[in-house]
């Protein structure tokens, strides 16, 4: 593992001239993100990705964050032992540059948008775990980034996906946010209800683990899911699914919605990665939630970096 050169005042004044979107903890001092200093937590939308990752065991895995932004996950997966990493952006965050640089972190970041992944050949069928959080419901096209996804993945490989979701309908359905304006944000363009981003998933072959709720930001969801080697192997599929695998599989060449379901389920090298048993269903409440995940600030204090608003 590298190591920065930085000293501590040039590490300091490069973090001050860039905006973050996560804060960091770098140490001896914190980089500001969207959250005010005097926040009762930092980061708290992640909290279940977190969590379901301190259930896998990433020692000499080989992993990708899509969607990366400021490099919180993908540098907190290299620290704990990841052989590989990379970070997929179709946006390119200065903050992830300096962050990398400070930490002295060998990740692979490449300003790469969710459509252009499954061109990258050295990607396919690799990674041990992928990553994604916040991109889902930035998505026109919200399922290219769960079939991207899974031919990332190798066989038996996991993924941790979180979403913004709308957790009180449940229908599985994409709620168009320029009719419904569920958060008012132009750059939302469709919210998955939580059984329609768990849908999706099992659509692609993802077996579900475990899903983390929130308490305060609850409309954050993260799961986790395995990438069976045989679509029977999803457990709690709906009939209709069973059909629609079954359909497939019987037809292999039936172009699958503009997909090739052949294609997702490509014989490739077989994951070994571990995952402890965790509860399958839990809610995190924010502020008792005990963090750990590499530079996540408990504190601002005085921080450092371009305000975010």
């Amino acid at each position: 593992m590298s190591k920065s050169s930085l000293t501590h005042e040039q590490a300091r004044s490069k973090a001050d001239a860039v905006r973050w979107f996560n804060a960091f903890d770098f140490g001896g001092f914190q980089a500001r993100g969207r959250d005010l200093p005097d926040a009762k937590w930092f980061n708290g939308s992640l909290f279940g990705t977190f969590d379901l990752l301190s259930k896998v065991n990433l020692e000499g895995a080989r992993c990708i964050d899509i969607g990366s932004g400021s490099g919180l996950v993908a540098l907190g997966m290299k620290a704990l032992g990841a052989s590989y990493v990379a970070a997929a952006d179709a946006i390119h965050h200065p903050a992830f540059d300096v962050a990398r640089e400070i930490t002295g972190l060998d990740v692979d970041y490449r300003l790469v948008g969710m459509e252009k992944l499954v061109e990258q050949s050295d990607w396919l069928h690799s990674f041990d775990v992928v990553v994604t959080s916040g991109l889902l419901y930035h998505l026109w096209s919200p399922f290219e980034l769960v079939v991207a996804c899974r031919k990332l993945l190798r066989r038996d490989g996991v993924l941790v996906m979180q979403s913004l979701c709308e957790i009180n309908d449940p229908n599985a359905c994409l709620f168009l946010n320029s009719e419904r304006n569920l958060n008012g944000d132009p750059t939302t363009f469709f919210i998955p209800g939580v059984n329609a981003m768990k849908g999706m998933l099992k659509a692609a072959c993802f077996d579900i683990i475990a899903q983390r709720n929130l308490v305060h930001l609850d409309k954050f969801v993260a799961v986790i899911g395995r990438a069976v080697g045989d679509s029977s192997q999803v457990s709690s599929r709906a009939p209709n699914l069973i059909k629609m695998h079954s359909s497939l599989k019987n037809d292999p060449t039936y172009n699958f919605g503009g997909y090739d379901f052949v294609e997702l389920m490509e014989d490739c090298e077989s994951s070994t990665v571990q995952v402890s048993e965790m509860s399958p269903m839990m809610k995190i409440d924010e502020s008792q939630y005990e963090c750990r995940w590499p530079f996540n600030p408990k504190f601002l204090s005085d921080p450092v970096g371009v305000k975010f608003r």
